[in-house]
Formats: structure tokens, C-alpha cells, sequence
């Protein structure tokens, strides 16, 4: 993601997913470079594309920054950036934001309501790839921001519900 996107990786598709992310660990150089700046220019090349789908993997604090979880502080900026950089471009976008990563298998069940015990907003990787393959597969996620946790509701009703939800 730090050299030139190139067309061919665009070509022939209609929606992208954006998964990429520096990890916690790396320091802030890398975090721009890839959290950012890779996404940015991912969003900008599907632009380009005419893409009528772009998936955002984001994170639960990408919302509020400035309040999110200390450490990472540098990271949910980016992705903050990031995601407004998304919605801006005006492409049909859906932008999750997951808990902490976990590597626990797939549950198929989440919530999208963040628990208030900071222990447990948490998901699996496995369930936030289940949860992408959701947002593809149904239209009514386009243009949503969905916060990602561990729950008890299977994936499909919990999207349900959050989009009704927004729509009263």
C-alpha cells in the first residue's frame, strides 16, 4: 500500500474491501502509511473505478478519537480520516468498526451495540469476515456505519435491526 495502486487490481470488480491495517504495534510512520494513506488511495483508485461497493474496515474508536482507547491514539485518527475521506468521495460505502481482534473462531452472532464493559468489545476475525460477507451480500448496509462486537444475535437479524433501528 505504499507504492501506486495498480488499475488491474480494480478492473473487472464492482466492490472493494478494504481489510488492511499497520497493527498497534507498528509506530506512527507505518499507521499513516498504511491506515491512511493506503486508504485513501484505495478509495480514490475505486472512485476511478466507478466502484458501487467500497467496504471499510475501520475501528470502534475511529468515530471519537480523541475519547478512544489510549495507546492507539495515532491509529483511530487515521482510520477517523480515513473513513471521513470515504464518505466524502461519494461512493456507496459501508464502514465497520470492530472491537478489539480477537483470534476466537467464528460465532456467526454480534452485536452492533457497543458494550459498556470495556472487556468485552471484542470480536473475532472470523466473525468481522462474516460480517463483510453480509455487507456484500445485502444492499440495505450501503451508506451505514456499523460498530462490530462479540454478541448473541446472528449476523444477518443484527443488521436487521441496526438498519431499522436508524430508519425509526
Amino acid at each position: 500500500l505504499e507504492a501506486d495502486l495498480p488499475d488491474h487490481a480494480f478492473a473487472d470488480c464492482d466492490k472493494v474491501v478494504f481489510t488492511a491495517g499497520s497493527g498497534g504495534k507498528t509506530g506512527a510512520d507505518k499507521t499513516i502509511l498504511v491506515d491512511l494513506w493506503g486508504a485513501c488511495k484505495a478509495v480514490d483508485k475505486a472512485k476511478q473505478h466507478a466502484i458501487k461497493q467500497f467496504v471499510m474496515v475501520s475501528s470502534r474508536d475511529a468515530g471519537d478519537p480523541e475519547h478512544g482507547t489510549k495507546g492507539i491514539k495515532h491509529y483511530n485518527i487515521c482510520k477517523y480520516f480515513a473513513d471521513k475521506h470515504l464518505i466524502e468521495s461519494h461512493l456507496p460505502y459501508t464502514i465497520l468498526r470492530p472491537g478489539r481482534l480477537t483470534d476466537g473462531p467464528l460465532t456467526g452472532k454480534i452485536t452492533t451495540v457497543r458494550p459498556s464493559d470495556q472487556e468485552q468489545q471484542v470480536i473475532s476475525r472470523a466473525d468481522v469476515a462474516a460480517c463483510i460477507l453480509q455487507c456484500l451480500d445485502h444492499s440495505e448496509t450501503v451508506n451505514q456505519i456499523e460498530e462490530l462486537y462479540q454478541g448473541d444475535m446472528p449476523i444477518q437479524e443484527a443488521f436487521i435491526k441496526s438498519v431499522k433501528g436508524r430508519l425509526g
